[in-house]
């Protein structure tokens, strides 16, 4: 399985490595350059250096050829607007998403 990691902190770093270490093929999109460089080295996957709500990175990060997109970054709207746009804009199956506090996105929806 192909799966698109947005955030590459603490919660994107060992999920990839769980998801690896059950051989599935890992992207991650990541921000900080230097995270990316650190994630790049340690995990041997493709990190992908830029904004996960950015159409551009997603296209890099060949989001369309994902069979699940997973939004672990440290903001919430980010996380929530980058699964929409992999689920409607690359038709990405199936997209998960962390929300650290729901109730600031009730006045989202």
């Amino acid at each position: 399985m192909k799966i698109c990691i947005a955030g590459g902190g603490r919660v994107g770093r060992y999920l990839a490595q769980s998801l690896l270490a059950n051989r599935h093929e890992i992207v991650i999109i990541e921000p900080v350059e230097s995270q990316c460089r650190m994630l790049a080295d340690t995990l041997d996957i493709p990190v992908i250096c830029g904004d996960s709500i950015s159409m551009d990175i997603l296209r890099t990060a060949d989001a369309a050829s994902c069979d699940a997109f997973v939004a672990v970054t440290g903001n919430d709207e980010d996380n929530l607007v980058a699964c929409q746009i992999a689920k409607r804009e690359f038709g990405v199956d199936l997209s998960l998403i962390h929300i650290s506090e729901p109730t600031r996105l009730l006045s989202i929806s």
